[in-house]
């Protein structure tokens, strides 16, 4: 769209794409093996925080690794499963 152009009409207002023009988005960078290792990590991390904490609620460490595995790493998840005896 140049200065001379006059802007788009849609139901009687003019569009805003009209007036810019679409962004230009940066290219997405690939993924490299730091990035997938500190993605491991983090998870890894996660998943032994919720077993500390499910440990700290008197669960046993076979009961809540099952747990935590079979929702996920979602300590909230796993707790339920452990209440409803749901095995691991």
């Amino acid at each position: 769209v140049s200065p001379a152009d006059p802007p788009r009409v849609v139901h009687g207002t003019p569009s805003i794409t009209s007036f810019f023009p679409p962004a230009a988005h940066p290219p997405k960078r690939q993924k490299t093996d730091e990035d997938r290792a500190a993605a491991r990590l983090s998870a890894d991390d996660k998943f032994e925080a919720g077993v500390a904490q499910l440990l700290e609620m008197g669960y046993g460490e076979a009961d809540a690794r099952g747990a935590l595995r079979h929702s996920a790493a979602n300590v909230q998840a796993a707790v339920e499963r452990l209440l409803h005896g749901v095995s691991g």
